[in-house]
């Protein structure tokens, strides 16, 4: 996920995103994983996946930063 937020953040895929992009890009294999994120624009996309980031992050080091 990392990784994905990083090509958004730089551009490297197009706004809004497709699944051609996604596949060119080399996230194919995450491909299937990824349709939440088909048709949305970069700070879409990029809120989205902090959020996600964000709960799976472990409790402890939530509660440790709060």
């Amino acid at each position: 996920m990392i990784r994905l937020l990083r090509a958004i953040h730089r551009g490297t895929l197009p706004s809004p995103i497709t699944r051609s992009a996604l596949i060119a890009s080399g996230f194919g294999d995450l491909e299937e994983h990824l349709t939440l994120l088909v048709g949305l624009d970069h700070q879409a996309s990029q809120r989205l996946l902090v959020a996600v980031m964000a709960e799976r992050r472990p409790r402890e080091v939530r509660n440790a930063e709060s």
